[in-house]
């Protein structure tokens, strides 16, 4: 399978915990909570040289992958990086709020921006 490297601004939610679906699938989904950082993730293929930078002025990340595929595709294909608010907001009175009203708006900013890098021995 593909060799990808996950950076994001912040430390999980629970630093070195691992969550039970995780621990029993190898599945990855888990949110952090960013701190404001220029980049709030990174994802960079050590094979291919492919890379993708977000940046947000949203509170999270959600960071989950493509294990539901795993009866239609042989190992892991895909990563994927979702700016959102915190999950659960309506319900946690300490949370940023993320109900939008009528009559009111929201705005919020999110950008991907991909490159490659040439990798030694590799002609990308």
């Amino acid at each position: 399978p593909p060799s990808v490297s996950v950076r994001i601004s912040r430390r999980p939610l629970q630093a070195g915990s691992t969550s039970p679906e995780s621990a029993m699938t190898s599945a990855i989904n888990h949110y952090w909570v960013l701190d404001g950082m220029d980049i709030a993730g990174e994802l960079y293929s050590l094979e291919s040289g492919v890379g993708m930078i977000c940046r947000t002025s949203l509170p999270g990340l959600q960071v989950y992958d493509a294990f539901a595929l795993r009866d239609l595709y042989a190992g892991k294909h895909a990563v994927c990086i979702e700016p959102g608010n915190f999950p659960d907001a309506p319900n946690h009175r300490a949370f940023p709020s993320s109900i939008l009203r009528p009559g009111t708006s929201h705005r919020s900013f999110m950008s991907f921006s991909f490159s490659t890098y040439a990798l030694a021995g590799k002609g990308v």
